[in-house]
């Protein structure tokens, strides 16, 4: 029976380790190797966060070592390219996310996010009087000061009559 040289597990403990990782398990071995981080070190980060996913708006229960699909918790760590390089300010841990999480977050940056707050703050197509006007709301309101008060807009002749002024 093996002992992780980093954790201290014993295989009985977790499992049979991987003949090529010699005296590491799985999770020592790949946790090491990728975030500096054994066994034991990410089940305190992961203790840290409540056995939840780091992310506030989602807070999901998560577990550790469950595999790489759904079911398990995700390291989460700056990426490979610039701004988010291997090595920032000396960290390179973020937390430890759910798998939709970290799916999400791996696939995009800060801006990406800035982007996407924008949009559901400011959609483009605001809805006015019950009527969707692509986000032209001064130009509407400008229209029904020229026109007068439209309570069937929305037609296709209005439509047509709005293009013509607004062009």
């Amino acid at each position: 029976m093996k002992t992780c040289n980093y954790c201290g597990y014993t295989e009985d403990e977790i499992g049979k380790f991987p003949e090529s990782y010699g005296n590491r398990c799985s999770a020592c071995k790949n946790g090491r190797h990728r975030y500096n981080l054994n066994r034991v070190e990410q089940e305190e980060l992961l203790d840290y966060q409540n056995n939840k996913c780091g992310n506030p708006s989602c807070r999901k229960e998560i577990k550790l070592f469950q595999g790489k699909g759904k079911e398990g918790a995700h390291i989460d760590h700056y990426g490979a390219t610039l701004p988010y390089s291997k090595w920032v300010n000396g960290e390179f841990v973020r937390g430890v996310l759910c798998f939709d999480c970290n799916k999400y977050i791996g696939s995009h940056d800060i801006e990406y996010f800035k982007g996407i707050i924008e949009y559901l703050e400011n959609p483009p197509a605001k809805i006015i009087n019950g009527y969707i006007t692509a986000g032209l709301f001064v130009d509407y309101k400008e229209y029904k000061k020229l026109n007068g008060n439209l309570d069937i807009w929305g037609t296709n002749a209005d439509h047509q009559e709005y293009q013509k002024w607004n062009k």
